[in-house]
Order: structure tokens, then C-alpha cells, then sequence
């Protein structure tokens, strides 16, 4: 008999969105984080609203490159930071991928340091003091945006759990990354299972 609000919106607008009917039956109003999901609700009969992803406010309009290269210990070279996921699965599913191409763009830039955020968990930073970033589908990728730096996006999951999610009809995205799925197009390369 409580009025319920539900805070954040699970990722129906990328798979399963016949869940909306579920929590539409156990919810009054939805705060959704991304502007493409209170029209989904909508077709399940739930008042849903946009409010916004607590990111934006979190990070500068301006990064300063040079305060997160100092505050991290990085000379001033080329830098590349990788973030291969933050779930064991997803570290291990991309890791070797992300360390061969780093050894790729050593390879012809020598100068080229690399940064993997693991052991300090200081992503954000990493992410401001690189050049680029290449990093695991997931918010980190609306994060490296909002650092306004370039990204190549990648993942990997259970060939088996793909298949079937594709073959049922689950993914109602074409797309991965959330710059891609915010702009309704392609903005930052995705690579996908064995694009990786």
C-alpha cells in the first residue's frame, strides 16, 4: 500500500524489456538515468522519468589532463589506459586482448605508457591523464565521454549465453556502448566477441 519509486532503472532498453511489465507491477514511478527509457515504460503503463545519470555532475566540463598525469606520477608521453571491465569475468575475457594491443602500439610508439587502473581503483583519473582509452562496454564508458576522451569499447561474453540472448530476441540493441546508444549512433568503435 506504499507508493514505491524505484531508483535507478534497471538496462531494459538493452535486454529483456518485458521486465518492464513485472516492475511496472510493483512500482508507481521510475527515475530512469538515460532519456530513451521512460517512453519503454510507457508501453507498460509506468509513470517513468528522466532525471539524469549522477555522472554529469560528478565530472568537470574541462578535465585537467595535466592534475591527473601528476596526481598518478605520469610523465608527460603518450598515454593509453586500459579498463577491461569490473567483474572477474570480464577481466579475464578481455585482459589479454587489451595487454596484446597495447604491445601492438608499443610496438611502433615506444614512448607509449600504458595504465591500468587496477590496484588503486582510480579509473576516473586514469581516464583523464590518457590520450585514449580503451575499456569494457558498461558505464565506464559514459564516464571516459564525460572525460572527453576517445575510447575504443570492447566486450565479450559466454559465445553460448550471445547466442541464445540473439536467437530469443533479448538484445533489443544494436549497439553497446552508451555514447553509441545515447547519440543513436555510431560515435566510438565497438568490438564485439571476436573483434576483440
Amino acid at each position: 500500500g506504499l507508493p514505491v519509486v524505484h531508483f535507478p532503472s534497471p538496462s531494459i532498453w538493452a535486454w529483456r524489456q518485458n521486465r518492464a511489465a513485472a516492475i511496472a507491477q510493483s512500482c508507481d514511478l521510475m527515475l530512469c538515468l538515460f532519456p530513451m527509457e521512460p517512453a519503454i515504460y510507457a508501453q507498460y503503463g509506468l509513470k517513468a522519468a528522466f532525471v539524469g545519470h549522477p555522472l554529469a555532475d560528478q565530472i568537470p566540463l574541462v578535465p585537467d589532463r595535466y592534475e591527473a598525469r601528476h596526481g598518478l606520477g605520469l610523465p608527460d608521453a603518450p598515454c593509453l589506459a586500459l579498463l577491461p571491465g569490473s567483474r572477474l569475468s570480464e577481466i579475464r575475457r578481455l585482459l589479454p586482448d587489451f595487454i596484446a594491443a597495447a604491445h601492438l602500439l608499443q610496438h611502433g610508439r615506444p614512448m607509449l605508457q600504458i595504465v591500468i587502473p587496477a590496484a588503486d581503483g582510480n579509473a576516473r583519473m586514469a581516464m583523464i591523464a590518457s590520450d585514449v582509452v580503451l575499456l569494457a562496454s558498461g558505464t565506464a564508458t559514459l564516464e571516459a565521454a564525460l572525460c572527453k576522451r576517445p575510447m575504443a569499447v570492447a566486450y565479450k561474453v559466454n559465445p553460448a549465453s550471445l547466442f541464445v540472448a540473439q536467437s530469443l530476441g533479448m538484445l533489443k540493441t544494436h549497439r553497446f556502448s552508451l555514447p553509441n546508444i545515447l547519440a543513436g549512433r555510431d560515435l566510438v568503435p565497438e568490438l564485439l566477441q571476436g573483434d576483440c
